[in-house]
């Protein structure tokens, strides 16, 4: 049974190799981190030759299901979309023709100081139920950080990461923080450059404060 020193901040501790890989990566790092959601977001795609609007509309109907929505719909030629906002989350149902296929793609996200990405997969995994074709993920979380220094918040993230056998963790200086890409062999990757990567994460600091911003392939939204 193997085991492996990891490095946080001063302290150094054992992980099993086994018991770290069964762990949720995110919430590992929100914990050892000290920081504290504030936007949870998951992306789900695929393409599809049935029609889009009753694709979207099946897939609107269980996604809000449990709980109450305000909805808008837009159309036009090429596009069908349901935009919604609740209690529980908000984000879209859309539908866009390309070529000789539909792309349908299911946004949602749930702004809250409470980690919900595990919430949000079972919403869209249930509301995509049944369905052939071969989907792709994209989660990511927004969480403030209670420390101040962008460097070392950036250096506890990729030790976190070292200890889950991350391979080529690679990192680039922003204005105000840092971005990072990296292959956890844990997600389903995408490639980049000369590699493959299934892990982005951003260490970044506003004006109200400093934010950890984490997605898997890739951050699809803006920071």
């Amino acid at each position: 049974f193997q085991y492996y020193v990891c490095a946080s901040g001063d302290n150094l501790y054992v992980k099993s190799i086994s018991n770290v890989k069964e762990t949720d990566m995110f919430k590992n790092i929100l914990e050892k981190t000290n920081s504290t959601p504030v936007e949870n977001g998951i992306m789900a795609t695929f393409n599809t030759h049935s029609d889009k609007e009753k694709v979207v509309n099946e897939i609107f109907k269980v996604l809000t299901r449990y709980s109450e929505y305000n909805k808008k719909i837009w159309r036009n030629n090429k596009i069908y979309c349901i935009e919604f906002n609740g209690y529980c989350a908000e984000g879209y149902v859309e539908g866009v023709e390309n070529e000789n296929y539909n792309i349908i793609t299911v946004n949602i996200i749930r702004k809250c100081s409470q980690y919900k990405l595990q919430d949000l997969k079972s919403m869209v995994d249930k509301s995509l139920s049944g369905r052939k074709e071969k989907c792709k993920y994209f989660e990511y979380v927004k969480a403030k950080t209670q420390k101040q220094d962008v460097s070392s918040v950036n250096s506890e993230v990729k030790n976190i990461l070292k200890c889950y056998g991350t391979s080529d963790i690679r990192t680039i200086a922003l204005e105000e923080g840092y971005s990072s890409t990296a292959y956890t062999h844990k997600y389903e990757p995408i490639q980049s450059g000369i590699g493959l990567i299934d892990f982005n994460y951003a260490v970044v600091k506003y004006d109200t404060g400093t934010y950890i911003i984490m997605g898997t392939p890739e951050i699809m939204v803006t920071y």
